[in-house]
């Protein structure tokens, strides 16, 4: 009987070792008040950048135009979309 346990024991290390070790779940950090989550900080940022090549495109000639093109240079750097 002690054999079984020892081997069944034995098993079982083998399997957690494998696997990384006993199965967890990644911790979630609860926000704080008025913190933004990735998604919607995510979700932020493609508004603003859709607003400011809005002004640029409805707008060329407003100097509001000038700043949303320094900001769209901030928010989408060469390269990235």
């Amino acid at each position: 009987m002690a054999l079984i346990v020892k081997k069944f024991f034995l098993l079982i290390l083998g399997v957690a070792l494998a696997t990384g070790g006993v199965a967890c779940k990644k911790k979630e950090v609860p926000l704080k008040a008025g913190e933004l989550s990735v998604e919607e900080k995510a979700k932020l940022k493609l508004n603003a950048i859709s607003a400011y090549e809005k002004i640029v495109k409805d707008y060329p000639d407003s100097p509001h135009a000038e700043e949303a093109k320094k900001r769209l240079q901030v928010l989408k750097p060469a390269g990235g979309k």
